[in-house]
């Protein structure tokens, strides 16, 4: 095997292998020769068949299991010599083999980049501990309230009112035309919830069972596809619902709601707070962790992979409405998605050094508590879930992000943590301005 550099630009590499043919030939003869010996076929006795036969039927097989080991062999002696890993796999051209013609490999990759080394200790971050407030209660407790409410039929000749329940149909218009996606049947809606785009609602107070009314709306500056579009509703109403009863906060809602006491709403409440506020608190910093190793080091990409995650990108952003994009020319997008790119494919290396270097690795345990994770979050889908991630490539689809989370809660233990106590409305403040 004769293995020769022909390119190294930036973290390109790039190598051609050429192994003489008669190599390989007598690799595949000697492989055949031993398959032989137990080979069946019908008419013949076991390994009895003719060495010509055998070869017929199972020399192609035989020579493209060599042809890879070939590849493998020398992308592993490449790496080896060469003392660099592969940023992604490396990519390999060849010619045809011909047993008169010497076998060409061409083989290229972007190595890996040299990552600098993080000192931890002069990273700083602000670590945000929410409190939970009895103003946050009462928030809470509300709307648990407004969910909580019994709704009734409503007596015939009802006029519908803030806080009535009606089930309608509606097709919306622009210019007297359909459009797509805007079209409703047995449509659930209380009056006053803002559930529906502004002025929906309030022109629906006075309507009554099998009425119909057209209404007109103007979509907001921000909504997808249409924004600020004049728009008409035609609406049928077939039932009006009232609320039965003022629920008041106590025992008796409880049981309503499959609990023994109020108090324990309230801990579930106060539980469920303090995890929200905990992982938008971490959402916050890990955010802050990003733009300073994104800001202060700096090393060249492997431009396939920065390639590779940026038609990523693309095809993330083609599947969706993107609504904060409005304006923008496909080259400002296409600039803008750059940067993003960029920014991934920098702190993914980043991270996957650090974790390289202190053995931070994802272990069995850590997939199946991801998958147990999802299950109880959506424990009707557990049999699709478990179903899913019983096939080895998408289980290694979660392998990136617990990584990644690894390597962050790593971190977080080695930098300064400037711990500030936070109500929740500060920081929602707080994160507005940020945004």
């Amino acid at each position: 095997m004769e293995i020769k550099p022909i390119k190294k630009e930036g973290l390109l590499r790039e190598y051609t292998v050429i192994i003489p043919s008669e190599n390989i030939k007598k690799k595949v003869d000697k492989i055949i020769a031993k398959e032989a010996e137990i080979f069946k076929m019908p008419g013949f006795r076991e390994g009895k068949v003719p060495i010509s036969l055998v070869k017929r039927q199972i020399g192609g097989e035989v020579l493209q299991k060599q042809l890879r080991q070939v590849i493998d062999d020398a992308i592993k002696a490449i790496l080896k010599d060469s003392e660099e890993r592969p940023a992604m796999s490396p990519e390999v051209q060849m010619n045809n083999f011909d047993e008169d013609t010497d076998f060409k490999i061409t083989i290229s990759f972007d190595a890996l980049p040299k990552i600098p080394e993080i000192d931890l200790t002069k990273v700083a971050v602000d670590w945000y501990e929410i409190e939970v407030l009895d103003s946050d209660m009462e928030k809470a407790k509300s709307e648990i309230l407004k969910r909580s409410k019994n709704f009734q039929p409503a007596e015939a000749g009802h006029k519908a009112q803030v806080g009535d329940m009606l089930k309608i149909d509606f097709v919306s218009k622009i210019d007297g035309v359909e459009f797509e996606g805007e079209k409703g049947t047995g449509i659930k809606l209380e009056i006053g919830s803002k559930q529906f785009v502004l002025g929906f609602e309030e022109q629906l107070v006075g309507v009554a069972v099998g009425e119909e009314r057209t209404i007109n709306v103007v979509f907001p500056q921000n909504y997808p596809k249409y924004p600020s579009r004049e728009v008409t509703f035609d609406i049928k109403i077939h039932e009006i619902f009232k609320t039965q009863d003022n629920l008041e906060w106590n025992d008796e809602l409880a049981k309503k709601l499959g609990f023994e006491k109020i108090e324990n709403i309230e801990k579930m409440i106060k539980d469920r707070m303090f995890t929200d506020f905990a992982v938008m608190a971490r959402f916050h910093t890990k955010k802050e962790l990003f733009d300073i190793l994104d800001k202060e080091y700096e090393f060249e990409i492997p431009q396939k992979m920065l390639q590779a995650d940026l038609e990523q990108l693309i095809r993330e952003a083609e599947s969706k409405v993107l609504t904060n994009n409005r304006g923008k020319s496909e080259e400002e997008l296409k600039e803008e998605f750059k940067k993003i790119s960029s920014r991934r494919v920098k702190l993914g290396l980043l991270l996957a050094e650090l974790a390289r270097i202190n053995k931070i690795e994802v272990s069995e345990n850590d997939l199946r508590e991801t998958i147990a994770a999802q299950v109880m979050q959506m424990p009707d889908k557990q049999k699709e879930i478990i179903e899913y991630f019983s096939k080895p490539e998408n289980l290694r689809m979660l392998e990136g992000p617990i990584l990644e989370e690894k390597a962050v809660d790593f971190i977080l233990s080695k930098v300064n943590l400037n711990k500030i106590k936070i109500t929740a409305e500060e920081f929602s403040k707080k994160i507005s301005l940020c945004n």
